[in-house]
């Protein structure tokens, strides 16, 4: 209701509104708010006149049809229930041409959209649906849109891997000396092998760098290549830096100290000083989320929506803080190269392994993999850092400096639950290990004496620090809790679980 009282009040044109709906039942009440809102403020009633030829509408998805208005509010209107939970239930978008009534209402503005949600895109679970809806696809690609301030993230950033050892090897020594760096970047057969955004401008590359590797092989000739090639795409405004891998072999700091000196260059003729070791922050203050100013279409205000889950943990169990692993001292990027040739690196890795697994044991690998990469300075793990962790791995359980149980790596067989430090993000469901979840189960139970499988879930999923629960999170839960029961350690009381009595 505020978007449309500051619509009126602030622009001094004709500029017409109109708020579309993805339900009757919400179109209803967003007039009845409206209505209450101007019987408090009568000016509204005459702002909100001030274009007859376009009058302010407030409608349903079901009766847009032709209407058109210089800016569109778009209220999604669908979130989590009382337990938290999201249905995949949106309306006439679920139906068949669902797709269809989703495209006529977010054509609707002439210049500028602003979208009402109290979901994230990635919150909508595709995999939840009975049949499969282009509609609530085409939604979440939508939504996905706004997020990212208007523009797809494929049109900004690569999401493909090197195709190469060589270009793997170009793109993490680059990233060690704070460049940030994507990987096969464009489309079909004229994508870059790597691209360095600019330091300031997230949105744009600065330099393109050309390996001859994978990419070099699959054209007629190097000449194709050389000429053709990087003609279009120096026409396209990139600016291209070969990197020849005979070159490499010899002297690969001379490049990235060459790379390094002409990215600076260009940032300078920008006007802009390059900033080592350091990442551009690409994450949006959450303040700036609630403030729709500027005319980038479409804008989005996330309603009610905490970017980072600084929720106060429900720990009256007593369960412990978990701790990230901190290293006092950070290792060289080259160490972790030279550990894939060199057996003496290979086992320091391990050993700075180790000491992580008796820190955080139970630890998922990615927590592994993350931890490493924070020690060693590396931005992005690709599948080249990602196989020598692992090979790291297995000499330390060969060595018996840990154990591999899965995708967990143990450090003797006690665990005790973990939950986030205040302020601090709950672990991903995937990365608690089930014992850890089986033993905060059994902690709970024992306190209640009695409680609920449906209340044993949302208390359990609360003290791992998660303010809803999912599905996934919902079924790994469940999953320990029916362990338990198939291990004699519970029983149930009526619609109770309880621990089991034993004889004495």
């Amino acid at each position: 209701m505020d978007f449309i009282e500051d619509h009126f009040r602030e622009q001094n044109s004709n500029s017409s509104l109109g708020v579309i709906t993805f339900s009757i039942a919400q179109e209803e009440a967003i007039w009845e708010e409206w209505e209450q809102r101007k019987i408090q403020k009568p000016d509204l009633e005459a702002l909100s006149e001030i274009n007859p030829s376009e009058p302010f509408f407030i409608k349903s998805l079901e009766k847009v049809q032709g209407d058109e208005r210089d800016r569109i509010i778009i209220s999604l209107g669908y979130g989590h229930d009382t337990k938290g939970i999201l249905s995949m239930n949106f309306g006439p978008i679920n139906q068949a041409g669902g797709e269809k009534r989703l495209n006529v209402v977010v054509t609707r503005a002439k210049e500028k959209v602003i979208l009402v949600s109290s979901i994230l895109p990635q919150e909508i679970d595709l995999s939840r649906l009975s049949t499969r809806s282009s509609g609530v696809a085409m939604l979440q690609k939508y939504l996905e849109y706004a997020y990212q301030g208007g523009r797809m993230p494929t049109q900004t950033y690569g999401g493909g891997e090197p195709e190469s050892d060589f270009e793997y090897d170009v793109k993490e020594r680059l990233e060690a000396r704070g460049l940030d760096v994507d990987a096969q970047i464009g489309c079909s057969g004229f994508r870059i092998d790597l691209a360095i955004k600019h330091p300031k401008q997230n949105n744009s590359y600065i330099l393109g760098v050309e390996c001859d590797g994978a990419t070099y092989h699959s054209h007629r000739s190097a000449r194709d290549r050389d000429r053709l090639r990087q003609e279009v795409l120096e026409k396209l405004g990139w600016r291209i830096y070969r990197v020849w891998s005979t070159d490499w072999i010899k002297n690969p700091d001379r490049i990235v100290d060459d790379i390094y000196r002409k990215v600076q260059e260009f940032t300078e003729e920008r006007g802009i000083q390059i900033i080592d070791n350091k990442k551009t922050n690409l994450e949006q203050p959450h303040e700036d989320l609630h403030k729709y100013q500027g005319e980038q279409n479409p804008n989005i205000f996330w309603n009610n929506i905490k970017m980072k889950n600084n929720s106060h943990v429900n720990n009256t169990y007593g369960f412990k803080i978990y701790k990230k692993y901190i290293m006092a001292i950070k290792k060289s990027y080259d160490h972790i190269y030279y550990a894939e040739y060199y057996r003496n690196y290979l086992q320091n890795l391990t050993n700075d392994i180790q000491m992580i697994v008796k820190e955080e044991s139970p630890i998922h690998m990615n927590a592994i993999v993350n931890r490493i990469a924070t020690v060693y300075g590396i931005k992005k793990t690709g599948t080249r850092i990602q196989r020598i962790i692992k090979q790291a791995i297995k000499l330390g359980v060969q060595q018996n400096l840990f154990q591999k149980n899965g995708e967990f790596l143990w450090s003797g067989n006690s665990v005790l639950p973990r939950v986030p430090e205040y302020g601090e993000s709950p672990r991903p469901i995937e990365e608690i290990a089930i014992e850890e979840i089986m033993t905060a189960v059994e902690i709970i139970v024992k306190k209640e004496i009695g409680i609920t499988r449906e209340s044993l879930i949302s208390t359990t999923a609360r003290v791992f620090g998660y303010n809803r629960t999912g599905a996934n999170i919902e079924d790994r839960i469940n999953a320990a809790i029916q362990q338990l029961l198939q291990k004699g350690l519970f029983s149930t009381y009526g619609d109770q679980i309880i621990l089991t009595h034993k004889d004495t």
